[in-house]
C-alpha cells in the first residue's frame, strides 16, 4: 500500500501524509459555502480548519 515514495524526512524526522485530494476539495467547498452563508464571518476559520485537517492527516514514523 504505502511505499517509500510517500515518506518525507526533514530534520531527522520521517513523516507520512495520508489525506486524500477529494477530502481536501470537500473541506474547501464546505468552507466556501459556510463562508457565503455566514456573510464572510467564517472566512477567518476556513484556513485554520484546513491546516487542522493537514495536521490530523500527517503521521510521524519515528
Amino acid at each position: 500500500m504505502a511505499t517509500d515514495n510517500f515518506y518525507e524526512t526533514k530534520n531527522g524526522r520521517t513523516s507520512f501524509f495520508d489525506g486524500g485530494l477529494l477530502q481536501f476539495i470537500g473541506w474547501t467547498i464546505l468552507g466556501i459555502l459556510v463562508t457565503v452563508f455566514t456573510l464572510g464571518i467564517y472566512s477567518f476559520w476556513v484556513f485554520i480548519k484546513l491546516e487542522d485537517w493537514k495536521a490530523k492527516n500527517t503521521s510521524f514514523v519515528n
